[in-house]
C-alpha cells in the first residue's frame, strides 16, 4: 500500500549516508589514498597524502594491477605508507596487489561501497 501512494513516496525519508570517519596521519606517507580516473580519454593514477596533502598524478599507459603497482613504486621515493587506501576497483583486489601488499609491508584499507 505504501509503494502505491504518491504523497508516501514523496514524504519518505532517504536512506542515510553512511558517517565520514575523519583519517587523522601524525606524520607524512604514514597514510596515502590512491584512485584512478579517465580525463581527455586517457587513464590517470591519483595518490594523496593524508598528512600533507600532498599529491602525485601519473599517467596511466594501462590499467592492470601491474601498471598500477609500476606507478606506486615510483612514488615509493617518498617512503612506504603504513597505510594505503582506495576503492574497491579490481586492480587494488588482485592476487598480484595482495603480494604488493606483502612485499611492500603495508596495510591495504578499502573504502565502502559506493562510498568512496
Amino acid at each position: 500500500m505504501v509503494k502505491k501512494c504518491n504523497v508516501c513516496q514523496h514524504n519518505q525519508t532517504a536512506q542515510q549516508k553512511e558517517e565520514l570517519i575523519p583519517i587523522d596521519a601524525t606524520h607524512p606517507w604514514e597514510i596515502v589514498g590512491s584512485d584512478m580516473f579517465h580525463w581527455r580519454g586517457d587513464g590517470y593514477l591519483l595518490v594523496v597524502d593524508y598528512y600533507s596533502s600532498y599529491t602525485i598524478i601519473q599517467k596511466l599507459s594501462s590499467t592492470t594491477s601491474g601498471a598500477i603497482m609500476s606507478k606506486l613504486r615510483l612514488t615509493s621515493e617518498f617512503g612506504i605508507p603504513n597505510i594505503f587506501i582506495s576503492d574497491n576497483a579490481r586492480q587494488y583486489d588482485s592476487a598480484e596487489f595482495r603480494k604488493f601488499e606483502a612485499e611492500y609491508d603495508f596495510k591495504h584499507e578499502t573504502s565502502s561501497p559506493r562510498y568512496p
